[in-house]
């Protein structure tokens, strides 16, 4: 069993309380303003969607299957 697993496997068995203490001990190394996906605003996710509605209009869209094959490819999932 590779250390990942064990740690996994480990983490399963552990109450919700104890996964909090986890959780926030970890949070001491990876500062919040490294999180590459930060909250966004209201105001910017409306922009974002008329962005998607305005390329979506305009015909530029992707298959989600192939995107998705290419992720997987991309990335070995």
């Amino acid at each position: 069993m590779s250390t990942l697993e064990t740690t996994i496997s480990m983490m399963k068995q552990l109450p919700e309380r104890d996964l909090l203490k986890v959780q926030a001990f970890v949070r001491l190394f990876f500062p919040e303003t490294s999180n590459p996906f930060a909250p966004l605003t209201e105001e910017e996710i409306y922009s974002q969607l008329d962005i998607s509605r305005k390329h979506a209009d305009e015909g530029k869209l992707r298959d989600a299957r192939q995107v998705s094959s290419n992720v997987r490819a991309k990335y070995g999932l």
